[in-house]
């Protein structure tokens, strides 16, 4: 557990570095605030030539685009973005709706609202926690932001 009483006195005089030794997985994490932002500097490696950093999009919204960087890595390109949300990727597409003990199946015409089109044609706005999806939705999904 880190005091962050110290932490905040560290920051308001300036830079302040605390290495975070991960023992049990052989290499350390460098955490270092700033006055006005924070870096975090963890080794990476990869077994191809490929390597996918998945963050949660509350994560992203703090990251400086092109601020990503790989250090101690060959390669010859990067390309950081975003992924839209997830919840959008199942617009257009068929869920399911369980309202009590009754299921159905309906279509999520709008990720940004909840906005769904049931059996009937009748549009409706839900709750997240009402839809079911054909696979595990991310952890933050109630906390994601929407589109």
């Amino acid at each position: 557990m880190i005091d962050t009483r110290w932490m905040a006195a560290a920051c308001k005089t300036g830079l302040m570095t605390a290495a975070i030794a991960l023992a049990s997985v052989g290499y350390a994490t460098t955490l270092r605030l700033y006055p006005g932002f924070a870096e975090v500097q963890e080794p990476v490696s990869s077994a191809t030539t490929n390597l996918n950093v998945s963050l949660s999009p509350a994560a992203w919204a703090g990251v400086i685009p092109g601020t990503v960087n790989l250090r101690g890595l060959a390669f010859s390109s990067a390309v950081q973005g975003q992924d839209p949300a997830w919840l959008t990727r199942w617009e257009g597409r068929l869920l399911t709706l369980r309202t009590g003990e009754k299921t159905e199946p309906v279509t999520l015409i709008r990720a940004a609202d909840l906005t769904i089109k049931d059996t009937a044609g009748e549009f409706r706005r839900v709750a997240l926690a009402q839809l079911s999806f054909p696979e595990l939705p991310p952890l933050d999904a109630e906390t994601a932001p929407r589109p």
